[in-house]
């Protein structure tokens, strides 16, 4: 994509977002495969916390490894979508709102499992430090869905 981009072929910073987040989920879903997959006894009731946990048997080097595909992920879309909010167009912003989203959801929970395992190991910096990554995260994925003027239709009329 590099080449492409050097023989004026554009950018594809979504291509490029995606190819990230590709290599950030093969981080976070390589251990994953090992888990319990057997058959489960009907009678007992299903684990809660450990079911519903994303990347609970990840390891805390695969979640620092994903985490960076995943801000190299945030860093290659936001100029576009900066230029699109800037041409006022919404089917781009939408595109790369949504794939923005994606990723911001992700590296939200591998923020939170950082945390997660810096508790347990008494890490108070690191755990405030994912905490803070986390929060900044929900923050700018929230900008994301944000009711935007451009999609208010009721002006037309």
């Amino acid at each position: 994509l590099e080449d492409l981009a050097d023989m004026d072929g554009g950018h594809h910073e979504t291509i490029a977002a995606a190819v990230c987040e590709h290599l950030a989920d093969t981080f976070l879903w390589s251990d994953e495969a090992e888990g319990d997959v057997g058959p489960r006894d009907s009678s007992k009731p299903a684990p809660w916390a450990s079911s519903s946990q994303p990347y609970r048997k990840v390891t805390p080097d695969c979640l620092n490894k994903a985490h960076d595909h995943l801000m190299n992920g945030i860093k290659k879309l936001t100029p576009p979508l900066t230029k699109a909010r800037a041409k006022n167009s919404p089917i781009e912003i939408e595109a790369l709102s949504t794939q923005l989203y994606g990723i911001h959801h992700k590296l939200i929970n591998v923020c939170l499992k950082l945390a997660d395992i810096h508790l347990q190991n008494y890490f108070s910096s690191n755990l405030l430090q994912s905490l803070r990554m986390a929060a900044r995260m929900l923050r700018d994925a929230t900008t994301l869905v944000e009711p935007r003027d451009i999609f208010d239709f009721s002006k037309d009329t």
